[in-house]
């Protein structure tokens, strides 16, 4: 296989995998209310209105606000730590490639911090707000990256053939957790480096090994915040996907096929005490905490296409917030520290419907 046609497959694989980032700066949220769907607000992406663009709603699913409108798709939106910005996955600088932009939480002020045409995905603020994690492919290999808030000292943190993506921060910036498929599992739950199997594809792997009964699986690895010390904390033969580090630290949501079907799964910060939170026949995928870590938000398909839920952070009460006939992605929770209602209003009430007054 050309290093060309390799980097072509690599960069549709990555236009297909599901985005996204849960900002985990633990803070009581003023929003805490009974009711599952509770207080709080979540920014998600939909194609309601024909292409992807960045929604805000409360979290019970009312005052659905738009924040974007452009022809380009507009994915995985991200908080700032103080509520006050959004980061997201666009297309519109280059309709075959993703940047990072960031804008105001009323969808105005866009700026390109990425400023690379290739596959800029997965945002990701550091609980501080200095930072910003993502992955990218701009080294014809799909890894996990790190620059300051505004775009500059972009440095690369892990090196490998593997397909390494989705980082989400630890509470308090030491760490980060991302998902990688640095590791192959033959059938016979045999494991075999991605580096050794790199090589092995450019000179045909099937008559290489002698067999074709191998998958690549993602695990899910942590690592210090500036690339070392790396830890597998999850070693199966399935697919471990979208961690997300609860608010205060204690426990880490991921997304597994391990039963069959994509499942919502915690887990402690050591890869021990595991939990499995949805358990039924459909695609549940990319949770996301709230601000108080009492509830995790998530995309379901249970209904006959993806719609963003909340549920329990114990996994009762699933509800679906936003009914929808089209595709909705990518919950991400407002922080709680980061608004004020006695003083402030996002989604106010107007005339023509809910106003952003933040």
């Amino acid at each position: 296989m050309s290093s060309r046609l390799r980097s072509v497959i690599l960069l549709l694989v990555a236009s297909m995998l599901p985005i996204g980032c849960s900002l985990v700066q633990e803070a009581t949220d003023p929003f805490a209310a009974t009711g599952v769907g509770g207080g709080g607000i979540i920014s998600f992406a939909s194609m309601r209105d024909g292409d992807y663009e960045i929604y805000l709603m409360e979290a019970d699913g009312a005052n659905l606000t738009r924040l974007t409108d452009h022809p380009a798709l507009d994915v995985s939106p991200t908080w700032s730590p103080d509520g006050s910005q959004i980061a997201f996955s666009t297309q519109r600088a280059d309709l075959f490639s993703r940047e990072i932009f960031v804008m105001d939480v009323t969808g105005a002020n866009l700026v390109n911090i990425s400023r690379f045409p290739v596959s800029e995905n997965n945002p990701c603020w550091s609980p501080d707000g200095s930072r910003i994690a993502f992955d990218s492919m701009r080294d014809g290999n799909n890894e996990v990256y790190v620059m300051d808030a505004d775009g500059s000292n972009q440095i690369r943190l892990t090196n490998s053939p593997g397909f390494d993506s989705r980082p989400s921060w630890s509470p308090d910036g030491q760490k980060i957790i991302f998902e990688s498929g640095r590791t192959v599992f033959f059938h016979e739950s045999q494991e075999a480096d991605s580096a050794e199997v790199a090589m092995l594809i450019e000179q045909a792997i099937a008559a290489a090994l002698g067999r074709t009964n191998f998958a690549f699986k993602h695990q899910i690895y942590v690592m210090d915040a500036d690339g070392s010390n790396l830890i597998r904390l999850t070693n199966n033969p399935y697919m471990d996907t979208h961690p997300a580090w609860s608010p205060d630290g204690s426990r880490i949501a991921f997304v597994s096929d391990r039963s069959g079907d994509e499942d919502i799964y915690i887990m402690a910060p050591d890869g021990s005490a595991l939990v499995n939170l949805t358990n039924n026949r459909f695609s549940d995928t990319s949770p996301a905490w709230s601000p108080d870590g009492r509830r995790v938000a998530f995309v379901s398909d249970r209904h006959g296409h993806p719609d963003i839920f909340v549920m329990s952070a114990d996994g009762s009460n699933p509800t679906n917030l936003t009914q929808s006939n089209r595709d909705d992605m990518y919950p991400a929770w407002m922080p709680g520290n980061a608004y004020n209602t006695q003083d402030r209003c996002l989604l106010c009430p107007g005339p023509g419907g809910p106003q952003l007054g933040f």
